[in-house]
């Protein structure tokens, strides 16, 4: 029997039933594959540039395979190439919150799902790359059989084996090879686990210096300093407050954020000024470092226990986006 790239997960979203809750649960871990490679050596390059723009000309579109799970792709399939798929899997719960249609301050917001475009999907990607994962899975054109170019239908071989790399560095490094037959459902979760073991290996633990401000640029009176072994920073936002922040560390270089405090520097909101209604137990955002000049900053805002919902979720670097890059202003 025939197929149409069904591996390449081509249902647009235009059907928002069954799609996931309010808030995303934390990523599990699916099982891992047998006989797993995670070669990395110059010999585990893509000789094709998935990047190149002949292979977007179908647009990137944002997949519903029905499991809750949806995250901006585009996919390509030529005779003489083979087909694949090319995926963008944020790297935390929230960035991949950001695709959700639940989500009123993500992708979404003020839009007509069925007015969605590849152009906006795009450059949405564009201001948030260095947020994400980027997996490809390719099935070779030697796998490809009986290819009819009027309906685009193909027959796979029953020897084929599907390529997964991940972009790093410049360069599509080979992650593993899969027999048709072993081939699992393409989930978020999955290219998540796949993505995060081969950091997870090869990740650099950086240290920043607790010298100067870290601030969105060099002019701006908002600002952050860090205190020494990264285990606090202080926070001073003109207009909004002043701030002393816990650092908690959940992963290579990422830190998840508590206020402890709020100096009398800056006064408060009126709605900041008990502090016994704010939850401190409740991360205010996260950080993730970079490298040591520049960190990304996800804001959540301050959890409000009465109205059981967050306050002040514009991020205090940048009014666009819930997630700013900062930068060490010495």
């Amino acid at each position: 029997m025939k197929s149409i790239l069904a591996f390449l997960l081509l249902v647009v979203l235009v059907n928002c039933n069954g799609q996931e809750s309010k808030k995303p649960e934390p990523i599990n871990k699916t099982k891992t594959q047998e006989k797993k490679t995670l070669k990395t050596s110059s010999h585990n390059t893509s000789a094709i540039n998935f990047f190149d723009d002949k292979y977007k000309k179908g647009g990137y579109y944002i997949p519903d395979n029905l499991n809750g799970e949806i995250y901006p792709m585009y996919s390509y399939m030529d005779e003489n190439i083979g087909a694949f798929s090319v995926n963008y899997i944020g790297k935390t719960k929230e960035e991949q919150y950001f695709w959700s249609i639940y989500n009123h301050n993500g992708f979404f917001k003020d839009k007509n799902v069925e007015n969605i475009s590849p152009n906006l999907i795009e450059t949405s990607l564009k201001s948030r790359a260095q947020n994400y994962y980027i997996v490809v899975d390719y099935l070779d054109k030697k796998y490809i059989q009986n290819f009819d170019k009027t309906s685009g239908e193909f027959d796979v071989s029953d020897k084929a084996l599907e390529s997964l790399y991940i972009y790093d560095n410049g360069k599509w490094i080979l992650l593993e090879t899969l027999k048709k037959t072993n081939i699992p459902d393409k989930t978020q979760s999955f290219f998540y686990n796949l993505a995060s073991q081969y950091f997870n290996k090869i990740e650099k633990e950086y240290s920043i210096s607790n010298s100067g401000v870290w601030t969105f640029n060099c002019n701006s009176k908002n600002s952050i300093v860090f205190l020494p072994n990264l285990n606090s920073a202080q926070f001073t936002i003109t207009g909004r407050f002043s701030m002393n922040a816990e650092l908690k560390k959940i992963g290579v270089n990422k830190y998840e954020l508590y206020f402890t405090d709020f100096p009398p520097i800056i006064p408060l909101p009126d709605e900041m000024q008990n502090w016994e209604n704010l939850d401190n137990k409740k991360p205010v955002g996260t950080l993730e470092i970079i490298n040591e000049s520049k960190i990304n900053l996800t804001w959540f805002g301050f959890y409000y226990k009465k109205a059981k919902k967050y306050i002040q979720i514009e991020n205090p670097f940048n009014k666009n986006s819930s997630t700013a890059t900062i930068t060490n202003c010495l």
